[in-house]
């Protein structure tokens, strides 16, 4: 801060928390209740057919994320995004 005494801090300080609390009052807005009944229902379904088809062996899931991120990176960069 010494480096650069041109710099109002205050200013930059007050207009990053301004900016910080009109984000959390957006996603305030935006977020919506969990049902809790729907959430154990959904987990006890994904169980059920976890049992059903077991593991598929030499799969990694966190290698098919990685592969997918690679790909999705590839396809921004080649169209500017």
């Amino acid at each position: 801060m010494k480096k650069y005494p041109h710099i109002n801090w205050t200013e930059i300080a007050i207009s990053a928390i301004i900016r910080r609390i009109e984000l959390e009052d957006q996603l305030s807005k935006w977020e919506t209740k969990i049902n809790h009944g729907l959430l154990e229902e959904a987990i006890e379904i994904q169980d059920r057919i976890r049992k059903k088809i077991g593991t598929i062996k030499n799969w990694s899931s966190t290698e098919a994320i990685r592969k997918w991120r690679a790909q999705k990176n590839i396809i921004r960069k080649n169209h500017n995004y």
